[in-house]
Protein backbone atom coordinates (compact mmCIF):
# COMPACT_ATOMS: atom_id res chain seq x y z
CA UNK A 1 0.00 0.00 0.00
CA UNK A 2 1.69 3.24 -1.58
CA UNK A 3 -0.13 5.55 1.09
CA UNK A 4 1.78 2.80 4.62
CA UNK A 5 5.16 3.66 2.69
CA UNK A 6 4.51 7.50 2.66
CA UNK A 7 3.54 7.91 5.87
CA UNK A 8 0.45 8.60 5.38
CA UNK A 9 -1.67 7.93 8.79
CA UNK A 10 -5.27 6.95 8.68
CA UNK A 11 -7.67 5.03 11.16
CA UNK A 12 -10.51 3.75 8.71
CA UNK A 13 -9.98 1.99 5.27
CA UNK A 14 -13.43 0.82 3.28
CA UNK A 15 -12.39 -1.47 0.51
CA UNK A 16 -14.44 -1.94 -3.01
CA UNK A 17 -14.31 -5.43 -2.05
CA UNK A 18 -13.58 -8.13 0.57
CA UNK A 19 -10.54 -9.31 -1.62
CA UNK A 20 -9.20 -6.17 -1.25
CA UNK A 21 -9.68 -6.02 2.03
CA UNK A 22 -8.42 -9.64 2.91
CA UNK A 23 -5.16 -8.02 1.46
CA UNK A 24 -5.52 -5.13 3.27
CA UNK A 25 -5.25 -6.68 6.72
CA UNK A 26 -2.18 -8.68 4.93
CA UNK A 27 -0.30 -5.14 4.07
CA UNK A 28 -1.45 -3.62 7.48
CA UNK A 29 -0.01 -6.56 9.54
CA UNK A 30 2.99 -6.60 7.28
CA UNK A 31 3.71 -2.79 8.55
CA UNK A 32 3.16 -3.67 12.32
CA UNK A 33 -0.51 -1.97 12.34
CA UNK A 34 -3.14 -3.82 14.27
CA UNK A 35 -6.78 -4.48 12.75
CA UNK A 36 -9.13 -2.90 13.87
CA UNK A 37 -7.01 -1.34 16.92
CA UNK A 38 -5.16 0.77 14.73
CA UNK A 39 -6.92 0.66 11.73
CA UNK A 40 -10.11 -0.45 11.00
CA UNK A 41 -11.11 -2.43 7.51
CA UNK A 42 -14.37 -2.93 5.86
CA UNK A 43 -14.82 -4.79 2.77
CA UNK A 44 -17.84 -4.98 0.63
CA UNK A 45 -19.72 -8.04 -1.33
CA UNK A 46 -19.52 -10.43 1.59
CA UNK A 47 -18.04 -13.06 0.42
CA UNK A 48 -16.72 -16.62 1.77
CA UNK A 49 -12.78 -14.87 1.66
CA UNK A 50 -13.91 -12.50 4.47
CA UNK A 51 -15.57 -14.82 6.96
CA UNK A 52 -12.82 -16.90 7.23
CA UNK A 53 -9.58 -14.91 6.97
CA UNK A 54 -7.72 -13.07 9.99
CA UNK A 55 -9.58 -10.80 11.60
CA UNK A 56 -12.70 -11.79 10.07
CA UNK A 57 -13.64 -8.85 7.53
CA UNK A 58 -16.80 -6.21 8.67
CA UNK A 59 -18.31 -6.18 5.14
CA UNK A 60 -21.33 -4.26 3.55
CA UNK A 61 -23.32 -7.26 2.53
CA UNK A 62 -25.76 -6.43 -0.99
CA UNK A 63 -28.85 -8.50 -1.11
CA UNK A 64 -28.44 -10.84 -3.96
CA UNK A 65 -32.15 -11.64 -4.36
CA UNK A 66 -32.83 -8.00 -3.85
CA UNK A 67 -30.65 -6.95 -6.79
CA UNK A 68 -31.88 -9.75 -8.93
CA UNK A 69 -35.76 -8.69 -8.24
CA UNK A 70 -35.03 -5.15 -9.43
CA UNK A 71 -33.00 -6.45 -12.45
CA UNK A 72 -36.04 -8.35 -13.41
CA UNK A 73 -38.60 -6.08 -13.39
CA UNK A 74 -36.81 -3.66 -15.10
CA UNK A 75 -36.19 -5.91 -17.89
CA UNK A 76 -39.96 -6.94 -17.63
CA UNK A 77 -40.69 -2.93 -18.39
CA UNK A 78 -38.52 -3.25 -21.07
CA UNK A 79 -40.11 -5.44 -22.36
CA UNK A 80 -43.32 -4.22 -21.80
CA UNK A 81 -42.31 -1.18 -23.93
CA UNK A 82 -40.39 1.36 -21.18
CA UNK A 83 -38.18 3.64 -23.33
CA UNK A 84 -35.88 6.01 -22.29
CA UNK A 85 -32.64 6.39 -20.57
CA UNK A 86 -30.70 4.11 -18.68
CA UNK A 87 -32.66 4.39 -14.73
CA UNK A 88 -30.75 3.54 -11.34
CA UNK A 89 -32.69 2.16 -8.99
CA UNK A 90 -30.88 1.59 -5.11
CA UNK A 91 -30.49 -1.61 -4.10
CA UNK A 92 -30.83 -3.45 -0.21
CA UNK A 93 -27.51 -3.61 1.82
CA UNK A 94 -26.82 -4.57 5.39
CA UNK A 95 -23.29 -4.11 7.04
CA UNK A 96 -22.17 -7.55 8.87
CA UNK A 97 -20.35 -6.22 11.73
CA UNK A 98 -17.11 -8.73 12.34
CA UNK A 99 -13.97 -8.31 13.92
CA UNK A 100 -11.97 -5.82 11.35
CA UNK A 101 -14.36 -3.20 12.39
CA UNK A 102 -15.37 -2.25 15.54
CA UNK A 103 -19.08 -1.70 16.68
Amino acid sequence: MEALSEGLEFDGLLCRDDRFAVAALQALREAGLSVPDDVAVIGWDDTELGRYSFPTVTTVSPDKSGIAELAVNMLIERINGQTGVGRHRLAPFSLVVRESAPD
